[in-house]
C-alpha cells in the first residue's frame, strides 16, 4: 500500500479494500468497470475485490470495452471470459429497462472507472444511467472515487440545454467542464433528479482539487485509447470543438490531440496567427502529418503540434480561439459535422451558442458573458456536494 505522504493519493479502491470491504463478504457484486480500474499498487480491482471475500461474477463494461482498446462501441452484448470466470456486458448495447432488470438483481453494483471531468466524455453518462437504474430498488450503488485530471482548470461551459441532449455525450446536467470527481458527480445527480438510489461514495484520501495528475504519484492508465499520457488529455479539453469539425486532431497518429490539422492547411501560417494569440498555457509548432483512420485518414496533413507548457487556463477559451481561426484562415475549406440535421458541436457544447459565436465572429468575452450565468448556478448549486 502507498505511504501516507500528503503527496501520495489513496484512491476510492484503496481505501475500499482497506477499510469497507468486509461490509459486503459474500454478497451477489456486478462490477462496472474498464482498463482503468487498478489501485494505486497496479493491481486489478476484479482481483483486489475477490481477495476480500467479494463475489463478483458478472462485469458491466463502458465504452472502448473491458480492455480499452475498442476505438468505439463492441457490438457484442455480453460474452463470457472464463479467464477471469465471469460474464462480461457492455453497457452501450443495454437500453434503460434492460439495464434495470440486470443491475436490480445483485445486492450492490461497484462503479470504479476513471473520469476525465467533462460531460462529453461517455463515462459520466454511464453512471447516470446506472443511478436512474437503482432507482427505486434495494440495490446499493457504491462509487469508488477517482481523481478528476481536469478539476484544476475548474467549472467551465454552458449548461445542457435540453434542445442538444443525447444519450452519451450529452445527457449530464453540468457545464461542459464540471470539476466533480466521479463520487461528487454521483450525489449531484441523485439530489438534482430527486431519486432514491442508495448511493455510497468511498472517498480518496491525500486528494485536493488543484492538484494535477501528475502531482499524485499515481500512473497515468490511458482512460480511453487516444488520451496516452496526461499531456493528450490536457490537450484534448482545449481542442475538444475542433471533434465537430473537418480537422483531424491527430486520431490515428503517435500525436492524438497534440496535431491539428488537415490537407489544405498552411502550418507556418497557422503557426504564426495562433502564436500571435499569446496563450500563456500554449504555444504551436508548424508540422506536416498523416493520419492512418478516422478525419482526412491516409492525407497529408499541414497543421501544428499543439504543445502544453503548463500553467492554468480556461479550456473553453482556447478551444474558442483556435476554432475561429482556423475558420477565419479558411473559410471556404472549413466545415461544422452534421448528422441527422444536427450539429456535433451543438452536442457537445449544451448549446448552440458556441458555433453560433463562432460563425460571428464574436470575442470570446461576449460567448464568456453568457457563459457565466450557466456557470454561477451551476456553482451555487454543487457546493453541498463537493467531498475535497
Amino acid at each position: 500500500m502507498p505511504s501516507e505522504s500528503p503527496d501520495n493519493v489513496r484512491l476510492g479502491i484503496d481505501m475500499f479494500t482497506a477499510f469497507y470491504a468486509s461490509e459486503f463478504n459474500n454478497k451477489n457484486i456486478c462490477l462496472v468497470t474498464n482498463h482503468s480500474g487498478f489501485d494505486s499498487s497496479m493491481k486489478r480491482n476484479l482481483e483486489s475485490l475477490r481477495k476480500c471475500g467479494l463475489v463478483i461474477s458478472e462485469i458491466l463494461a463502458p465504452e472502448h470495452g473491458l480492455s480499452g482498446f475498442d476505438e468505439d462501441y463492441s457490438s457484442q452484448k455480453s460474452y463470457r471470459e472464463e479467464k477471469l470466470k465471469l460474464t462480461i456486458h457492455n453497457m452501450h448495447n443495454y437500453n434503460a429497462a434492460e439495464l434495470k432488470a440486470l443491475l436490480t438483481e445483485f445486492n450492490a453494483v461497484i462503479f470504479d472507472i476513471q473520469d476525465l471531468g467533462m460531460r462529453c466524455y461517455t463515462y459520466i453518462s454511464n453512471l447516470r444511467e446506472i443511478i436512474e437504474a437503482l432507482n427505486g430498488s434495494k440495490t446499493k450503488l457504491v462509487v469508488l472515487d477517482r481523481p478528476n485530471p481536469l478539476a484544476p482548470f475548474g467549472v467551465s461551459g454552458f449548461d445542457l440545454n435540453e434542445n442538444f441532449k443525447s444519450r452519451h455525450v450529452a445527457s449530464f446536467p453540468a457545464p461542459l467542464f464540471y470539476s466533480f470527481t466521479i463520487g461528487e458527480a454521483a450525489l449531484y445527480y441523485k439530489a438534482k433528479r430527486n431519486l432514491s438510489t442508495d448511493i455510497f461514495v468511498v472517498k480518496m484520501k491525500n486528494y485536493k482539487k488543484q492538484m494535477f495528475f501528475d502531482s499524485m504519484n499515481i500512473a497515468w492508465i490511458p482512460p480511453s485509447p487516444n488520451l496516452p499520457s496526461y499531456r493528450s488529455a490536457i490537450n484534448y479539453a482545449a481542442l475538444i470543438y475542433l471533434e465537430a469539425t473537418n480537422i483531424s486532431v491527430g486520431r490515428g497518429t503517435t500525436k492524438p490531440f497534440e496535431y491539428i490539422g488537415a490537407p489544405w492547411i498552411n502550418p507556418d501560417i497557422l503557426a504564426e496567427k495562433l502564436n500571435s494569440l499569446k496563450f500563456n498555457s500554449f504555444i504551436f509548432k508548424p508540422v506536416y502529418f498523416e493520419p492512418k483512420y478516422l478525419v482526412n485518414k491516409n492525407q497529408v496533413c499541414g497543421g501544428v503540434h499543439v504543445i502544453y507548457k503548463g500553467g492554468y487556463f480556461d479550456p473553453n477559451e482556447i478551444s474558442f480561439e483556435i476554432t475561429k481561426v482556423l475558420f477565419e484562415l479558411y473559410p471556404d475549406n472549413m466545415r461544422w459535422l452534421n448528422y441527422e440535421n444536427k450539429y456535433h458541436v451543438d452536442h457537445l457544447a449544451g448549446t448552440d451558442l458556441f458555433r453560433k459565436n463562432v460563425d460571428k465572429k464574436s470575442s470570446y468575452k461576449e460567448l464568456h458573458r453568457e457563459m457565466e450565468i450557466s456557470q454561477k448556478k451551476f456553482y451555487s448549486s454543487m457546493r453541498k456536494f463537493l467531498l475535497y
